[in-house]
Formats: C-alpha cells, sequence, structure tokens
C-alpha cells in the first residue's frame, strides 16, 4: 500500500525537478502512517525531512506534494515538516499557515 504512494512521490518531485521548479533532487525515502488519515514521506535531506499529506480527500497525493514544494520555495521560514490539509493549506510543526495558491 506505502509503496503506491512512495512512487506517487516520487513522480511528483522528478516532475518538480525536471521542469526547473525544485533546484534540488529529492528521494521519498520511506512513507509511513501518521495516522488513519494521514501519511508521512521521508526525504532524509536536510533541507526537507518530510512531508504530510492526507490519503482520504479528492486532491491527489502527487498535487498535495507539489503544493507544499512551491510553497516551500517561495516562502520564508518554513521548517522540516509541512502539513497539507484538505482546505490546500501548508502548516508547518509550528502552525505558520499558508494558503496554496
Amino acid at each position: 500500500m506505502f509503496s503506491k504512494y512512495q512512487a506517487e512521490a516520487q513522480q511528483a518531485l522528478d516532475d518538480l525537478f525536471d521542469e526547473d521548479v525544485l533546484p534540488f533532487k529529492l528521494t521519498a525515502h520511506k512513507v509511513t502512517a501518521e495516522n488513519y488519515s494521514e501519511i508521512r514521506i521521508h526525504f532524509y535531506d536536510s533541507r526537507l525531512h518530510s512531508i504530510i499529506v492526507e490519503v482520504q480527500k479528492p486532491i491527489s497525493i502527487k498535487k498535495q506534494l507539489r503544493e507544499a514544494i512551491f510553497l516551500m520555495l517561495t516562502s520564508t521560514g518554513l521548517r522540516n515538516i509541512f502539513r497539507v490539509d484538505a482546505k490546500m493549506h501548508v502548516r508547518t510543526t509550528q502552525d505558520l499557515v499558508l494558503t496554496a495558491g
């Protein structure tokens, strides 16, 4: 089950790198369950450790990941872990809320 999410996340990362949106190569090394409706995608990278996305929402994991990466690249003050909620907001663990789009 998690291998599907890992593959989808990696495809999103590769697309962003190929489009020159992501200035560095990231690898989705591992996917773990955060709770019943969220997963954590682990990158094991000093610039971005992980992103938490919801799996029970109509927006694809690929889209959620792209939005979180876009916000990370265009915003300041964001730290290691990002959470994308159902309204496409990204929150860090410090509860900074930024609207995507």
